[in-house]
């Protein structure tokens, strides 16, 4: 999402990732955003966040736990970090 904060100060905030960059221009917010959507970095972050949210109530719904830190770990950026293009 990119939005003017004051003037002169337009701010990229990616809510997945966890990422906020500040920019004098608007130009260079929209850059940023579509080069970090772009990226395996994002794409890891939002599939994860979605297999999360689908597989949550069917694990419930059994009495299942919720998942150990090391498979949200799994399920996490640093999963995507070494893939390149």
């Amino acid at each position: 999402m990119i939005r003017k904060e004051a003037k002169a100060r337009w701010a990229y905030t990616c809510e997945p990732c966890s990422v906020h960059v500040t920019h004098p221009d608007q130009f260079r917010a929209i850059e940023t955003q579509q080069r970090h959507e772009k990226g395996l970095g994002h794409f890891g972050n939002a599939f994860s966040s979605i297999v999360r949210d689908a597989f949550a109530p069917l694990l419930s719904a059994f009495g299942w736990a919720p998942l150990h830190p090391w498979q949200e770990a799994v399920l996490t950026r640093a999963m995507w970090e070494g893939v390149r293009k």
